[in-house]
Formats: C-alpha cells, sequence, structure tokens
C-alpha cells in the first residue's frame, strides 16, 4: 500500500516499492519526500500536485491557498480549470506542451482566478513526472504572485508615457553620444526640419553636422565642461546646451545635449534690430533723399573735430530758384528734383559726407588730399560743374539743370 504523508502519498512521488536490498534506496527517497514535503507546506510560492491523467487537483499548499482565497477543500479533487477563468483553462496546452518525451517542464506567464472572482497576475513553473513508458502520471505546478511586479511596470510605463508626452510637447531634442562622440540616443519633440532619426544611431558628430563651433562645444562638453553652440539647419536655428555624462564613480562616459527650436526668437530678434536700424536711420536721415539731415551733418562734424580731423572743406549749397520749380509744376516734381540733387552730389563726391540741412540746402564733407582729385580745389571744380545746369524744356526734373 502507498504510504501517505499529510496528503501526500509515496506512489505519486516515489518509485515501486523496493525489494530488500533496495531499502536504502527507499529511506532516501522517503528522505526526499519529507524534504519537498515541507517545502510544499512552508514555502511562500504557490504550490499545487495536480494528477495528469484526469488533471485534477490532488494537493494545494497554505501560500497557493492565502493566495486564491480558497480552502483546500474547495479545489481538492477539482479540475486545475477551476482556478482560471474560463476563457483562460490551460488544460488543453498543458497536454500540448508535455506531449513530447523530451519536454518535462516549462514556465509561462498565466491568470489566475480568486475565489471572489478576481484575477491576478502569475508565473506558473509546471513540472512534469513521467512512467517508464515516458507517460506523464503528476505534476508539480508552481505559482508566483506578479501582481506587484506588474504594478510597478504600469507605474513605470506611466511615468515614461509622461515623459514621452513631455518630450513631445516641448520644442527640443535629447541627445548623447558616447567617448568617441557618436550619437547613442535620441529623442524629439514634435517632428522638425533638420531632427535627428534613430537612423543616425552610431554616426559621428562630423557626420551629423559640419558646424565647426557645435563640434568644439561636444568635445569642450566631454572634456567637463557644460556649453553652449548655435546651430542653423536648413532654415531652423537651434540652442544646444551641452553637458558631461557620468557613471557612478563620476568617471565621463559621454555628452547629454539639450536643443531647443530658437527660429522664432532668433527672427523675432533680427526683427527687432531691423525695426531699431531703421528707426535710427530715420531719426539721422531725410526721410525724402536719405541723406543726412541737419543734426546729423552737426553731429558728425563735432565728431571730427573732437577727434583731430580739422584738415578738409565743407561745401554749402542752395538751389537757386527752387521755390519757383515748386510753385509752377508741383510739389511732386520739386521733390523729383531734389532727388536727382541728392544723387548727382552723391555720385559726385564719392566717399564724401553728403547731407540736406535745409529745404533745398545741401552739404558735403570732403576730406583734404592734396592734388588728388577728390581734393577740396577739385571738390570746388565738380561743385561748379554740378551747378552749370541746362535750360528748363518742360517738366522732367533733368530737365532743370
Amino acid at each position: 500500500m502507498p504510504r501517505r504523508v499529510q496528503g501526500f502519498t509515496s506512489a505519486t512521488c516515489l518509485p515501486p516499492e523496493p525489494d530488500a536490498p533496495g531499502r536504502g534506496a527507499e529511506a532516501g527517497a522517503i528522505e526526499s519526500l519529507r524534504l519537498y514535503k515541507t517545502m510544499f507546506e512552508r514555502g511562500s510560492l504557490g504550490q499545487l500536485i495536480v494528477d495528469y491523467a484526469s488533471l485534477r487537483i490532488s494537493v494545494v499548499n497554505d501560500a497557493f491557498c492565502a493566495m486564491a482565497g480558497f480552502s483546500a477543500s474547495e479545489v481538492t479533487g477539482k479540475p486545475v480549470g477551476v482556478i482560471f477563468p474560463t476563457d483562460q483553462n490551460p488544460s488543453e496546452n498543458t497536454v500540448a506542451r508535455l506531449a513530447a518525451v523530451t519536454v518535462d517542464g516549462y514556465f509561462v506567464e498565466r491568470t489566475l482566478q480568486r475565489r471572489d472572482g478576481s484575477t491576478f497576475p502569475v508565473m506558473s513553473t509546471v513540472s512534469a513526472v513521467r512512467d517508464a513508458a515516458g507517460v506523464p502520471t503528476t505534476l508539480f505546478v508552481l505559482f508566483r504572485d506578479l501582481t506587484i511586479q506588474h504594478a510597478a511596470q504600469s507605474a513605470q510605463r506611466r511615468s515614461q508615457a509622461l515623459i514621452d508626452a513631455a518630450v513631445a510637447a516641448l520644442p527640443v531634442a535629447f541627445t548623447t553620444f558616447n567617448r568617441d562622440l557618436r550619437l547613442t540616443f535620441v529623442a524629439s519633440g514634435a517632428t522638425r526640419k533638420g531632427d535627428l532619426d534613430m537612423r543616425s544611431l552610431g554616426k559621428h558628430i562630423s557626420e551629423l553636422s559640419d558646424n565647426s563651433d557645435t563640434i568644439l562645444a561636444l568635445e569642450q562638453a566631454l572634456g567637463g565642461s557644460e556649453t553652449t553652440s548655435r546651430t542653423v539647419i536648413g532654415d531652423r536655428t537651434y540652442l544646444g546646451l551641452n553637458a558631461p555624462m557620468r557613471d557612478d564613480d563620476g568617471a565621463i562616459i559621454g555628452v547629454v545635449s539639450v536643443s531647443s527650436d530658437i527660429s522664432a526668437e532668433v527672427s523675432a530678434e533680427a526683427r527687432r534690430r531691423r525695426a531699431d536700424e531703421v528707426r535710427l536711420f530715420a531719426a539721422r536721415h531725410d526721410p525724402l533723399t536719405g541723406l543726412l539731415h541737419r543734426a546729423a551733418l552737426v553731429e558728425h562734424l563735432s565728431e571730427l573735430a573732437m577727434a583731430g580731423h580739422n584738415a578738409g572743406a565743407l561745401l554749402l549749397l542752395d538751389l537757386d530758384d527752387f521755390s519757383v520749380i515748386n510753385d509752377s509744376l508741383g510739389h511732386d516734381v520739386g521733390d523729383a528734383v531734389l532727388l536727382e540733387v541728392a544723387r548727382r552730389l552723391s555720385s559726385g563726391f564719392p566717399g564724401s559726407v553728403v547731407a540736406k540741412y535745409g529745404g533745398d540746402e545741401f552739404a558735403v564733407v570732403a576730406p583734404f588730399c592734396g592734388r588728388r582729385p577728390d581734393s577740396p580745389a577739385c571738390c570746388a571744380a565738380n561743385a561748379h560743374t554740378a551747378r552749370r545746369g541746362r535750360q528748363c524744356r518742360g517738366s522732367n526734373p533733368q530737365d532743370h539743370w
């Protein structure tokens, strides 16, 4: 008769009753059974012993009962499917897995169902005991509750999802480089022209950018400094903040770079500069001719005097009878005449400062250069040439010279 040890029978775990010469082996088997019984009863993992032929539960331990909320009497002798959700009964899968005589066990993640109907994930390890013909007779099943592990993984996924969402919402790109300055990681927000992608992984920074300032900034970061760099890719401008990456021992293992798309800021700054330049120009120049006006001319002469540039010539020109043109032909024609005078003076005195310091009054600040063509004497000659006009022949402003 098989021997029972609190729910265990040696017939389920041991070979047939041996003859007298095999009594020592039998004693060893009994000791093994005793040790397994102790582990079975006191272990923290849920354990079952299942009859393979009927796939009914023979024995359960206290850890399984605590895990699933069943008492031993509620599941002993019942089909193994009673502890699984109806649509996740693994009986057929178990038979299929153990059909090959070379397979004595496997592990797989399953879902168990508690007595109250709730479910929870477990890691199931199944081991088969076979008879002399290789047919499975008994299954030893261990369950490890994965609830806490799954909760931690779920929290990690949620945290990663929040990080990914934050990255996706920001106009930034995160990149890392190893000590050889080869790209090892890239994550960016909304798609932007010129962004790096996963196909760039493993490439050296020189293969990704020909901007020497960017490469130098990364090299300095690899040396232990925190650096910034500005890179233009296409029509976009990026500001990179670079810092060394260190391992647990403080050794530098690479560089991390956070790049922000500052194209809008750069464009706005350029617009502000242009607006400032326009305002400054308008404050110093005549709005019609674009020449320096009286205040700017006085400021220029003061700067020359303070710098000690006393030698030169200041030519003052006045258009005679200019009011006649305005009165007879209109202000539009008068303005055209002023523009033409400004053009001729600027081209007649290249390199000199030409200003309009009155309604029909102009000034030329010419440097003193000896007898060269642009000397004061030559300037006076040019002014004489400029005064030689033609007789008026119609309403064309150029015909009034």
